[in-house]
């Protein structure tokens, strides 16, 4: 699931007002100037009614409805297992559950009564599954246009003022969200003269942030961005699985696990076995070989695009159901085994190598994509709270650079194999501060992926076990 932003939006307008007579008396108006004008109708005007609109795609995985969100926290049973979603950040739970079998009837069954949002922030009470299909049967359906603009975004707060030509009285007002912002706007009538401070910041679906200073750079902004990202308005759940991927992630991956199995194959909605015994070698030159028995077939591959839009060309005359410009779906490493998965449609290819060990060009190549965080710390008690402030950038040339609002704390990494002969992300501090002191481990890698690396300590002393997990920001 693709992840949307949604962060806020404002109309804008700076209005200056002159009232000449103090008898019963005529109003005079003095316009604001020109680039700062707002005039009810316009392209600028009718953006800015959508732009706060609330996304309903963000928990289509429960809901499959794009005008409707859910109002947490909700009970939910998902494959037999019984979970409460608290937040939009427990969706993962649930799409890590129907991801575990590709065989089995994915089932998520919603304990009512709950609460829906709509579009326009009013909330519904929902009683049972029969209620919940009649409200998103008023949905667009997947990927048709609907009102919401998701791609920008104000950065709250921002501040407005209304002067009514009727009553003359002048207000100043504001807003923290999209749906305080939506409720004022929703009242504005065509006696209302507003205006907006400028300069304002919007977000972009990528966090990068334009700053606007009249109101025709606002419209020109959000025309240029209406576009410009997956709004992930399908119920296809897990097509965003790939949002970090890259191909040099995917040629490394393809160049350290030389021998390749199909684990998985799907053409034309059936299960397929073509594939099992067969073995798939894939070349830094864009060659492949497939092995069985004593037969070889050759043909080519290649891979460009970036995130979830990674094409991925495979060409074995021989063995047709191989080939297809298949779209990267996900990449996965652990302990035992390195997949990645290929999808078009309704078909599927998975390709699966059990390699002998991690190897260190691959979480070299992860750990500098990005910047990261601790999401999960363990030694004796969960100390995940502890390390809420820092973010990790792990730089070329070996040096690791921990940073909280204030100071940046300044350390060292390597990948070298450890004690054991595993693979280990080795981190040290010269005089660290509390709590960075408990990251200083020859840590023992459990598992890779593109936005997530687990790892783990054992005592040797006493066995017990530390937890440090990763994520990328």
């Amino acid at each position: 699931m693709i992840n949307h932003i949604k962060t806020n939006i404002l109309p804008l307008f700076l209005v200056v007002l002159c009232l000449a007579s103090c008898r019963k008396e005529e109003i005079e108006i003095i316009q604001p100037p020109k680039d700062n004008a707002i005039v009810s109708g316009s392209i600028v005007a009718n953006m800015l009614q959508r732009l706060p609109l609330n996304d309903g795609s963000i928990d289509n995985i429960i809901d499959q409805g794009n005008c409707i969100s859910i109002q947490w926290p909700i009970n939910v049973t998902v494959n037999g297992h019984d979970i409460t979603i608290e937040s939009i950040n427990d969706l993962d739970t649930v799409e890590d559950i129907l991801d575990l079998f590709d065989d089995d009837l994915d089932d998520v069954d919603i304990v009512y009564p709950i609460t829906v949002i709509t579009t326009e922030f009013n909330t519904l009470q929902v009683e049972n599954q029969s209620q919940l299909n009649a409200i998103r049967s008023n949905c667009n359906g997947e990927n048709i246009f609907d009102e919401d603009i998701e791609c920008i975004d104000f950065d709250y707060p921002i501040t407005t003022s209304v002067f009514n030509t009727i009553s003359e009285a002048l207000d100043t007002y504001t807003f923290f969200n999209d749906q305080e912002f939506h409720t004022f706007i929703s009242t504005i009538t065509t006696e209302d003269i507003i205006s907006l401070e400028l300069p304002v910041n919007v977000f972009l679906y990528d966090n990068s942030t334009i700053q606007v200073t009249t109101v025709d750079e606002l419209e020109t902004t959000i025309e240029n961005n209406l576009d410009t990202c997956d709004e992930d308005d399908d119920y296809n759940y897990n097509d965003d699985d790939c949002n970090d991927c890259t191909v040099t992630q995917l040629e490394t991956l393809l160049a350290n696990c030389s021998l390749w199995t199909v684990d998985n194959l799907e053409r034309n909605v059936n299960d397929e076995d073509y594939y099992v015994g067969y073995e798939f070698s894939f070349s830094s030159d864009g060659t492949m070989v497939a092995d069985y028995a004593i037969w070889s077939y050759p043909g080519t591959w290649q891979a460009s695009g970036s995130g979830n839009n990674i094409i991925v060309t495979i060409d074995v005359p021989s063995l047709p159901d191989c080939n297809n410009d298949w779209i990267l779906h996900e990449i996965t490493t652990d302990n035992d085994q390195t997949k990645f998965d290929l999808n078009l449609g309704d078909d599927k290819i998975r390709y699966v190598a059990t390699c002998d060990s991690f190897d260190d060009t691959i979480l070299t190549s992860t750990l500098l994509t990005g910047s990261w965080e601790v999401s999960y710390y363990f030694d004796d008690s969960d100390l995940t709270s502890d390390f809420n402030v820092f973010t990790l950038n792990f730089l070329s040339n070996g040096s690791l650079e921990v940073e909280d609002s204030v100071i940046t704390y300044y350390g060292w990494w390597s990948t070298l194999p450890g004690e054991e002969e595993d693979l280990e992300l080795n981190i040290n501090f010269g005089d660290p501060i509390a709590p960075l002191f408990r990251l200083i481990e020859d840590w023992e890698v459990v598992s890779i992926s593109a936005t997530t690396i687990m790892l783990r300590e054992i005592d040797l002393g006493d066995g017990t076990e530390d937890f440090l997990t990763l994520e990328k920001l």
